[in-house]
């Protein structure tokens, strides 16, 4: 996107001039001091949009650079105008809004763009930007060079410079354009980012419009392209692209080389060495590297973003825990990353092993794995007492113990990381749906028959069998095996109760919560971000049981800790606005819920963007919020954009769409408008059927809906095998002496004979409904339940003379009458 240099030797499209004291950022042309080369051609304006031209500064192949001096406040900036043949009518047209944007990026480490609008000069419309003007600063490099700085300064002026990056990026601005020549240090050695989503701002398209130059005048951009960047697709582009151009320089910081060398090679072969050749490891250039520096490096240089930092925010930190002498995140491949790479590679060979292999990984590796582990620290344990034992008796050897020790620890906290990691990526993953699918698939092939729906629920069968011999066993060795690490013990534990979670294990989820907590609390403190993560898990667990009370004091004090540490627009923040939004929703405290919601859309929408799933959740829930408040009309039309966004955003079969499509029909359905809530409702059911199973609580809320709307339309030829799966699972969840049980049964009974007048198929029912309230002494419902075989039995007698209905009648009438007259003696004083 635009162009860089690769060298220090001035280039007509990227104009570099050396000497003299002031710096001016802006846009393709960096001009340190002096007053030679890159000039603007064509005569010097005297105003742009107001702003007093003082003289030409220089000149890029986007545009020329101007000192100017803006009247109020009384300032010298930097003006860079845009060449109007560089930039096109579709870019002009995005221009306005996305200067807003770039407006309001005001960050210590970031050159602050003061406006930005357009300028006539007779050739028609052409933009500008109004930026700020730094005097005596130095490109990146060369300020490396000038001041002979230490691999440690080097490392904290790279962090500062990520802080600006990652602050862009908060804010939906992506750099596009990170190089050495990008970022100027001041004269106290403070960075300053230029050109902050300018090369955006003024056409997308300028990637592939500078590719069309020549080579020598491209590798210096090229060599700090990430590989999706190479490819010119502009859509395919995210902040990850940023966290490799910072990888570049942080490996040219560190051994004062680029990571490829692309002298000499054509577009083609130089986008093909960056999206295919790994770049040269530190250590084989300077052994010292070797370590955390080398795995951090390599980490942002990753070819599949996938494996690279997610964010800027994350490579910095693990270069700060380096500098804090603090184990680092990231981790050099492990023996399964590097299969999977070559599984990657060779799909056709080992698409079959995977397949055989993929159901007995998700049952035993994260139990092998912990036997393994727990074995091999046992006998490493005993291998470093008998170490320490002898070397304190060799007094000469003290100090190289003491190190080599402290680095196995290290090591050994580094691997219980990636355990945790590797057991929290496992069990994540395990796809219940699939395996009672398999599990069906299975019964089917060994029994040579098909099997009713009815008989099981072969999802939640699944579930059932997961917690029974996987995650209830892996809670037992975890509380046992690191009963000596509680933080690692806290976020095994954690991983679990997510897991349970997602499968609306509720109860069990909240034990193991509850336990990660207390352990959280007391090991990490009541500000460690993953002790307020625990603190707010548990509280969503508790509102959703009901238990309001506990719930506000854990959601109250994460959101008072959050504001406090975070500030009002940190996403841990604005979840916690949103939970406590949801919370005073539940307590049926709507006026003092509204605040909540508004707040956390509004700052989602703002900072994050209208297509993330936190803006989206939120949009959710402010729309149930105004239907609650009878602002029906408005909660339909915002619970449609949200589910627009998710389709977007997360793909037609997730969870999150059918909540949309739910609430949607719900909403619909309570305004009575009943044709037009059906294909949402049924819609939400089939997805939440394939994706939960049948017997999860948000499937049977969902096929009750429908049911009570296909009623409503006394449509029972559709509302009929709704009911009938309903009743079949609530027998099996339940059992048939629930009164829900009961209810269900007595209902499609009901159906069957009062909606279709199918006496044969539902007098049974409305029998077993009778038989098994009787059982459990519910007389109001018996007397229902008489009233309604009296009739049925009476109305199949004129369609059935001599099958004996008649009979049935009478006797049900005299039972009835029976149960009447008992009831009323005993209310006779």
């Amino acid at each position: 996107e635009g162009t860089g240099q690769p060298d220090k030797t001035p280039r007509p499209d990227d104009a570099t001039v050396v000497g003299g004291d002031a710096t001016v950022v802006g846009g393709d042309a960096t001009v340190i001091g002096g007053d030679t080369g890159g000039m603007p051609a064509g005569p010097m304006p005297e105003t742009i949009a107001g702003y007093a031209i003082k003289g030409a500064i220089g000149a890029g192949g986007m545009g020329s650079v101007y000192l100017a001096q803006q009247e109020s406040p009384k300032r010298d900036v930097a003006i860079k105008v845009m060449n109007a043949g560089a930039v096109s009518r579709k870019a002009m047209r995005r221009f306005e809004f996305e200067a807003q944007t770039l407006g309001k990026l005001q960050h210590p480490a970031i050159a602050q763009i003061y406006e930005a609008g357009t300028y006539d000069d007779g050739s028609g419309a052409r933009p500008f930007f109004a930026m700020e003007y730094v005097a005596g600063a130095k490109e990146l490099n060369d300020y490396v060079a000038d001041n002979d700085i230490d691999q440690r300064t080097r490392l904290e002026l790279f962090r500062a410079a990520c802080e600006g990056v990652e602050y862009g990026h908060r804010r939906g601005v992506i750099h596009r354009d990170l190089k050495p020549g990008n970022i100027l240090v001041d004269e106290d050695g403070n960075p300053k980012i230029i050109d902050f989503g300018v090369a955006r701002s003024t056409d997308s398209d300028s990637v592939s419009a500078t590719l069309a130059t020549e080579a020598g005048q491209l590798i210096g951009t090229l060599q700090y392209m990430s590989p999706e960047q190479v490819e010119l697709d502009p859509g395919e582009l995210d902040t990850r692209s940023d966290v490799y151009a910072l990888g570049v320089m942080l490996y040219e910081l560190l051994v004062d080389r680029m990571p490829y060398d692309l002298t000499g090679t054509s577009l083609t072969q130089a986008a093909s060495r960056i999206r295919e050749i790994q770049p040269k490891r530190l250590s084989e250039i300077n052994a010292n590297l070797k370590g955390d520096l080398e795995t951090i490096c390599l980490k942002a240089l990753e070819k599949d973003r996938e494996q690279r930092y997610q964010s800027v925010n994350d490579l910095a930190e693990d270069v700060r825990r380096y500098l804090a002498d603090e184990p680092i995140m990231a981790r050099p491949p492990t023996r399964t990353e590097q299969i999977r790479r070559f599984v990657r590679k060779n799909k056709a060979a080992s698409v079959a092993t995977c397949v055989v292999a993929a159901a007995l990984v998700a049952a035993t590796t994260i139990s092998i794995l912990f036997a393994v582990e727990a074995g091999r620290q046992r006998d490493q344990a005993s291998q470093q007492r008998d170490a320490a034992e002898q070397a304190r008796q060799e007094a000469d050897t003290q100090r190289t113990l003491a190190e080599t020790k402290t680095a196995e620890v290290q090591k050994q906290a580094e691997n219980m990381q990636a355990m945790v990691d590797f057991q929290r990526q496992q069990i994540s993953r395990i796809d219940v749906t699939a395996m009672g699918e398999s599990m069906q698939s299975t019964l089917v092939q060994n029994l040579g028959t098909e099997l009713d729906g009815s008989i099981a629920d072969f999802t939640g069968t699944s579930l059932k069998l997961l917690q029974q011999h996987l995650y209830d066993p892996m809670i037992i060795s975890i509380n046992t095996e690191f009963l000596e690490q509680p933080v690692v013990q806290a976020d095994l534990l954690a991983s679990i109760a997510y897991t349970l979670t997602k499968y609306d294990l509720l109860e069990s989820a909240i034990v193991q919560q509850r336990k990660v907590l207390d352990l959280r609390l007391e090991h990490l403190g009541n500000e460690h971000s993953k002790t307020l993560h625990s603190m707010n898990m548990l509280g969503v667990l508790l509102r959703g049981q009901r238990m309001h009370e506990e719930a506000e004091q854990h959601l109250a004090e994460c959101l008072e800790t959050r504001r406090r540490l975070l500030g009002d627009e940190h996403p841990d923040t604005l979840t916690s606005i949103n939970n406590m939004g949801i919370l005073r929703k539940a307590q049926g405290k709507y006026d003092e819920a509204l605040p909540f919601y508004v707040e956390a859309l509004e700052v989602r929408r703002r900072v994050l963007g209208n297509d993330h799933v936190n803006t989206l959740w939120s949009m959710n829930n402010y729309a149930n919020l105004l239907s609650s408040l009878n602002r029906h009309d408005e909660a339909v039309e915002l619970h449609l954009e949200a589910l627009a966004g998710r389709k977007r955003a997360l793909g037609e079969n997730h969870p999150d769409t059918s909540m949309s499509l739910y609430n949607i029909g719900r909403i619909l359905k309570l305004q009575r408008k009943h044709d037009e809530a059906l294909p949402y409702l049924a819609e939400a059911v089939a997805l939440r059927r394939s994706v939960y199973g049948s017997e999860h609580t948000q499937t049977q809320r969902t096929l009750e809906l429908i049911i009570e709307l296909l009623d409503a339309q006394e449509n029972y030829n559709d509302a009929i095998p709704y009911q009938r799966e309903l009743t079949n699972v609530r027998r099996r969840t339940r059992g048939t002496d629930d009164p829900v049980t009961i209810a269900s049964i007595s209902y499609l009974g009901s159906m069957l004979t009062v909606g279709m007048a199918n006496y044969e198929e539902g007098v049974p029912y409305l029998e077993e409904a009778l038989e098994l309230t009787l059982r459990l002494h519910n007389e109001t419902h018996g007397i229902m339940l008489l009233e309604d075989l009296v009739r049925c039995e009476t109305l199949w007698h004129y369609r059935s003379p001599r099958d004996g209905h008649l009979q049935k009648a009478n006797a049900y009438l005299e039972q009835l009458n029976a149960i009447k007259a008992k009831r009323e003696e005993s209310a006779t004083p």
